[in-house]
């Protein structure tokens, strides 16, 4: 059986590559002619796509940037002293905490101020707002607050040793987490929710 020859165009066949070559050249040369030529550029489509590759590299950059940015604030933020942090207001928080303070110095219960770490233009994140004896933690980052920083922004003195200036040279100094005694002291992470009691005697 002879092999058939198809016409790409019209799709007749033919016995010989010479029958289709003289129908290609009689009835398609035209066809054939522009089928050769190189199509030509589209620069519109070629423009559409660089301005999307733009786009897109700079919607990644931008992403990059951010998150770069958020890192180093979060690294600054966690080595901070909390004396010299200034949260502003209550906006752009990762974390807003309370935990209640009751201090009792041979049996008479001390006053903790309103305002501990709050004056015109700056806020502490560890700070009161009232004399109730909570503490409110407030932290641009993620990080813990302890104790012993919240009276670094009080101002007083408080270690495993010390509560204002009562020592344990003259009495007894301990430390109360929810009922039960902890010596932990200055290094007291304030997490949500527990009561703290300080005791001298």
């Amino acid at each position: 059986m002879e092999e058939k020859h198809k016409c790409d165009v019209c799709s007749r066949e033919f016995n010989s590559l010479e029958s289709l070559n003289q129908h290609n050249s009689a009835k398609h040369s035209k066809n054939v002619k522009e089928s050769k030529e190189k199509k030509p550029i589209n620069k519109k489509k070629i423009r559409n796509w660089a301005i999307f590759i733009l786009i897109f590299a700079g919607l990644i950059w931008l992403i990059f940037y951010w998150i770069s940015g958020t890192l180093k604030e979060d690294e600054y933020c966690a080595n901070q002293l909390v004396t010299e942090m200034n949260i502003g207001s209550h906006q752009n928080l990762k974390n807003h905490i309370h935990q209640e303070l009751e201090i009792i110095i041979d049996g008479e219960k001390q006053s903790i101020p309103a305002n501990i770490g709050i004056v015109p233009g700056v806020m502490r994140p560890i700070h009161t707002h009232d004399s109730s004896g909570e503490i409110h933690v407030e932290g641009p980052c993620t990080r813990d607050f302890t104790l012993g920083e919240f009276f670094d922004v009080w101002g007083k003195e408080f270690d495993s040793t010390r509560i204002f200036d009562k020592t344990t040279e003259n009495g007894t100094l301990k430390l109360y987490v929810n009922g039960q005694e902890s010596t932990e002291f200055r290094n007291l992470i304030l997490i949500e929710g527990i009561n703290i009691k300080i005791e001298y005697t």
